[in-house]
């Protein structure tokens, strides 16, 4: 009985140790359950991120392709650009080339005017009936005495009475007295005597100055020492020497301005007049000058556009300091001046620039308005008005365009030069219309209006100090 029991008993204990293992392996069981499912809900997760990243990775592929192939198509937009500039340049150099060809054989033609129009000046002057001249001619020809013959071999005899009476003989000696040359007039110089026993000074001796006295021209030596620029001219120019010169050599300067940094200097440019071998006489280098008949050269444009432009000065203390330098100049010719070198620079410069500009994303605008002093004709005063300035800045291409077209705001003057036909997404600019009126005249450009933060801290600004303004109205103000 007792064994009996102790069996009853082992087999309870073992029957509760069992039902307890069962329960902990169930435990067990449904710990892994959660664990399997929390573990599959974030591969779930892992999953749908990297997707996401695939996805994001995918975009950015794309849209760095599409900024490769627009950088591939600006930079052949530039590259044609740059040929075509290219081609223009060496067509302008071309047509300036055959224009100076053009223009040296108009001179030509006029030196060989030239005498008949100063016969023409002193047959005026004199009032020289030609009429009776030619009759005169004509008769003498036809006849058989000497002094026919003298006027068909081409001579005349200056102390003739009827020439005289009608004033040809004063005529001929001022004309050979003009056009008389050097040489000429040593020719009319009577012969010296000669010593028997010969000169004893020896032949072809130069002066200390470089100077062969007996031609007369300047050594290569000379033209270093006065600095003349002879890159114009000719392999086997000389230097002229003339008698009625006090230095005697052929040769005048020019005052030139220099502009270094902060610096204004003053300094002498010579130029010379040669004997070019074959051809008539011709003068050294001139000066540098950005239009030809403007005297206004680079350095002087840089000081003058430097001072007003970027230090405001006033064009008073500009022309007090070309005084100081010795500079004498009418304001009125200095405004000539400069506004020639800028219509220069614009013609040449403005269309270049702008379509630089067209290739850019995106721009900033902006407008800016000048006070302008004109005569009105009407009320027979001087009145002032406002006329506007337009102001495009490409930030990728470094590059500002100013558009003045007669001081007008219309918004069709950067809808129609700048805008049409570019590369422009996007622009900054204040709250003027004209903007608003672009982006609607260009919808088929897609072209997006960006505030401008600058106009936007004045307006925070001003409803800072403004403090019964609402909130609504601050924003709106902003807007």
């Amino acid at each position: 009985m007792i064994e009996r029991d102790n069996r009853d008993i082992q087999f309870t204990h073992l029957a509760m140790e069992n039902v307890r293992l069962q329960n902990y392996a169930r435990e067990l069981e449904e710990e892994l359950r959660l664990r399997d499912e929390e573990d599959a809900a974030e591969r779930a997760q892992m999953e749908e991120l990297l997707a996401s990243k695939d996805r994001q990775i995918a975009e950015q592929a794309v849209l760095i392709e599409s900024q490769k192939k627009d950088i591939r198509r600006i930079s052949a937009d530039r590259d044609i650009e740059r040929d075509a500039r290219i081609k223009a340049e060496e067509e302008k150099k071309a047509l300036i080339i055959q224009l100076n060809q053009q223009k040296q054989n108009h001179e030509e033609e006029l030196k060989e005017l030239l005498p008949a129009k100063e016969m023409l000046k002193e047959a005026e002057k004199n009032n020289l009936d030609c009429q009776a001249v030619i009759k005169m001619m004509l008769n003498r020809e036809y006849n058989t005495n000497s002094d026919a013959r003298r006027y068909m071999d081409g001579e005349f005899c200056l102390d003739d009475p009827l020439i005289q009476d009608m004033g040809l003989g004063d005529i001929v000696k001022a004309l050979l007295a003009r056009t008389a040359t050097s040489d000429d007039k040593e020719e009319d110089k009577p012969a010296s005597h000669k010593s028997p026993r010969g000169s004893s000074k020896p032949k072809n001796k130069k002066s200390q100055a470089g100077i062969s006295k007996k031609r007369r021209k300047w050594t290569k030596e000379a033209i270093e020492k006065l600095g003349i620029d002879t890159s114009n001219l000719p392999k086997g120019a000389k230097l002229i020497k003339r008698k009625d010169k006090d230095g005697g050599y052929d040769i005048w300067y020019v005052e030139l301005i220099t502009y270094i940094g902060p610096k204004l200097e003053r300094r002498t440019y010579c130029i010379g007049r040669f004997n070019v071998p074959g051809r008539d006489p011709m003068c050294s280098k001139y000066p540098e000058s950005i239009i030809q008949g403007n005297p206004m050269t680079p350095s002087l444009a840089a000081f003058y556009f430097d001072q007003k432009i970027g230090y405001g000065m006033s064009e008073e203390r500009i022309l007090q300091m070309l005084t100081q330098m010795g500079g004498n100049i009418p304001q009125s010719t200095l405004n000539g001046w400069a506004h020639g070198v800028m219509g220069y620079l614009k013609d040449r410069l403005q269309e270049p620039m702008k379509d630089a500009i067209k290739l850019s994303v995106y721009t900033h605008n902006d407008g800016t308005h000048i006070i302008v002093r004109s005569w009105n004709e009407e009320k027979g005063c001087f009145e002032y008005h406002v006329e506007w300035i337009h102001g495009v800045l490409s930030p990728d291409m470094k590059t500002v365009v100013m558009l003045y077209e007669d001081g007008s705001r219309s918004h069709t003057i950067q809808e129609e030069e700048i805008f049409k036909g570019s590369n422009i997404k996007s622009f900054i600019a204040d709250r003027a219309p004209l903007y608003e009126t672009i982006v609607k005249d260009l919808e088929e450009y897609h072209i997006v209006r960006a505030a401008c933060w600058f106009h936007a801290r004045h307006y925070q600004q001003s409803f800072v100090i403004k403090s019964s303004l609402t909130k609504e109205a601050d924003l709106q103000m902003i807007a």
